[in-house]
């Protein structure tokens, strides 16, 4: 077997960055036609959820490691009218039923819902592990 028909198993990741776009398998020539320009990719575990990793590229070869988390839980139910305070760095996006509401300043961000409902939020800011919830609101 040729080192070009062998079988691989990578990230793809933004160079500079550390995000990682996608995994990938199969051959180099796979892999190299597969991976777009301004990204490298890194050897990885079969099954790698990209979404909780990232590439450190500070020391002498990148590695994968864990991304951050914000360091707080979404409640799973509040009461209409309720103002949800959650300190998140400035930048954080909010996202409500799929649609932007919001970003975070220096204090965080607040959520108020305006009807009863189950909501699917989320808060996303790179490096961190998007936070994620079903939130129901009576």
């Amino acid at each position: 077997m040729t080192t070009s028909s062998r079988s691989r198993h990578v990230a793809v990741y933004i160079v500079g960055r550390g995000e990682i776009l996608k995994t990938l398998g199969g051959s180099e020539a796979f892999v190299a036609l597969n991976t777009p320009e301004g990204c490298a990719v890194l050897d990885a575990p079969l099954g790698l959820n990209e979404h909780l990793v990232m590439v450190d590229e500070s020391g002498p070869e990148p590695v994968l490691v864990d991304r951050p988390t914000f360091g707080l839980i979404l409640p799973e139910a509040v009461d209409l009218g309720e103002v949800v305070a959650l300190a998140v760095p400035a930048g954080a996006a909010l996202v409500i039923a799929g649609e932007p509401a919001g970003e975070a300043d220096e204090a965080g961000l607040e959520i108020e819902f305006a009807s009863p409902g189950r909501y699917w939020v989320q808060v996303e800011l790179w490096p961190y592990v998007p936070l994620r919830a079903r939130v129901m609101v009576d």
